[in-house]
């Protein structure tokens, strides 16, 4: 029940395919969101996220790590 964020990728993807992917089910879940919670999904870009919007709320990252630079950021952790 805690808060959560999603945050969509700013580049672009290496894996077409992936990229697709990405797009389409990151869109499929807001909108399911919409339609079962009656409200809309907190949505950022990679670029805007903040500490504090980490320190405050769960974090749904999609992407990969050529396309969401917090991933790239985190990969070797």
């Amino acid at each position: 029940m805690d808060s959560f964020v999603f945050v969509l990728p700013s580049g672009t993807s290496k894996n077409a395919r992936l990229q697709s992917w990405v797009k389409a089910e990151q869109e499929h879940a807001r909108v399911q969101w919409r339609r079962i919670c009656r409200g809309d999904a907190r949505v950022i870009s990679d670029r805007e996220l903040t500490p504090e919007i980490i320190a405050g709320n769960n974090l749904v990252l999609w992407g990969d790590p050529q396309s969401n630079a917090v991933l790239q950021r985190i990969l070797g952790q």
